[in-house]
């Protein structure tokens, strides 16, 4: 993640896609995996773009940190869809 302050904004980047996390695996022969889910708990009025913990190793997935809140499951859906990302529902 990558955070700056840009005229009176504070500017974050976070990366699409990582590199899978396999101790198994030679570096290079490690793929990039995303980095960002869309979540939508509807029972508890949550909507998040989070973190995606790759849990290749495991052969699994884990939803990380919320990075960003947002307010309804519209706008999860417009950004997954503007940005390619998967949405977890609770």
């Amino acid at each position: 993640m990558n955070i700056k302050k840009e005229n009176n904004c504070l500017v974050l980047r976070l990366p699409l896609s990582q590199k899978e996390n396999n101790c198994y695996m030679d570096n290079e022969d490690l793929r990039e995996v995303p980095n960002l889910i869309g979540v939508v708990d509807n029972q508890k009025r949550e909507y998040f773009i989070s973190q995606l913990c790759d849990l290749s190793y495991k052969d699994d997935q884990q939803e990380g940190m919320p990075y960003i809140v947002l307010t309804d499951e519209n706008e999860v859906k417009e950004i997954c869809k503007e940005f390619d990302l998967d949405i977890w529902y609770h």
